[in-house]
């Protein structure tokens, strides 16, 4: 009697095993995009790795992994990005400061946002603007 029981509630208990190990890593991928979205809305304030695996749940290290798996960048990496994409818009379409413009998207130095700037995308923040501003030809 016991040994049908046993049999009986194996398929159950690998069925509730496989179940929260889909919702573990379901909430793990919503983890992660809950942080990618925190950045895209709030890439201008300081943000730290600890910060960002903290509001996930997750340790420095595991969310590091995971984020890099799921979007392709490490969190810092990406944050990078995505700020260097927010500050090419001002720097083409305004005469604003490149110390505003750094400011804008979370720098304090105008001289590291110029150094990551370049870094990213090959060419200096003043080279950016001058390449891709529209001069009409008079």
């Amino acid at each position: 009697m016991m040994r049908r029981k046993i049999l009986l509630q194996e398929p159950l208990l690998t069925l509730v095993t496989d179940f929260r190990a889909q919702k573990t890593a379901g909430d793990t991928t919503a983890s992660i995009e809950q942080t990618q979205d925190y950045m895209i809305g709030h890439y201008q304030e300081p943000l730290t790795l600890e910060g960002l695996a903290q509001m996930a749940g997750l340790s420095v290290s595991h969310y590091s992994r995971l984020f890099k798996k799921y979007i392709g960048y490490s969190p810092i990496d990406y944050l990078t990005h995505l700020r260097v994409d927010r500050a090419k818009e001002p720097l083409v379409l305004s005469d604003y400061r490149l110390k505003s413009i750094a400011g804008s998207v979370g720098y304090t130095d105008e001289f590291y946002f110029s150094r990551i700037f370049k870094k990213v995308t090959g060419v200096s923040p003043r080279e950016y603007a001058k390449k891709h501003r529209f001069n009409p030809v008079n």
